[in-house]
């Protein structure tokens, strides 16, 4: 089988498998949690203070808005979800028709930028739905696998109600 089918047609196959590697890409690093510092067997006395591991965490996100959109940490509500996801959907369909619309130069280069923003926020989102739900953010790789990915992402992220009360994720997003 040649390269050249994904190249060609109507879709643009290979930009979308490409988008859709890239993002899972940077959901896996940013979901990787920091490592934690074991002792070793050979640790030195008490006398000479412990080396400190250097933080790998993110600081605080400077918003809510950018915290839902690019943080996989926590739980969010499936009307939060909903919320969240419809402006997203909207933009990548005028981000889409833009870059198609402008095929050749800079600004197909910009709505490609645009579009691996927008996947990696609606990643985010997702996972913490799947957080919601008990369910580990990988979970969320299930949606790109065509038609039963997406109706899996719909029914069980959109429809499903999440766990009642604090789960291993956090605290329950919905008050009582």
């Amino acid at each position: 089988m040649s390269l050249d089918v994904l190249t060609t047609g109507a879709g643009s196959t290979s930009l979308v498998f490409a988008l859709v590697l890239l993002g899972l890409l940077v959901a896996f690093i940013l979901w990787i949690p920091p490592r934690a510092a074991r002792p070793r067997a050979d640790a030195t006395p008490a006398s000479v203070p412990p080396r400190e591991e250097p933080s790998l965490e993110l600081p605080a996100a400077p918003n809510p808005i950018v915290a839902l959109y690019f943080s996989a940490e926590g739980r969010i509500s499936r009307s939060i979800y909903w919320l969240a996801q419809i402006p997203l959907i909207a933009l990548n369909l005028v981000i889409m028709t833009i870059g198609d619309a402008m095929a050749d130069g800079g600004l197909a280069l910009l709505c490609f930028a645009l579009s691996i923003a927008v996947t990696v926020a609606s990643i985010m989102i997702g996972i913490k739905r799947c957080h919601d739900r008990d369910k580990s953010g990988w979970w969320v790789a299930l949606s790109f696998v065509p038609l039963i990915g997406w109706i899996w992402t719909i029914v069980e992220l959109g429809f499903l109600q999440g766990t009642v009360g604090p789960n291993r994720f956090g605290p329950d997003p919905v008050p009582a």
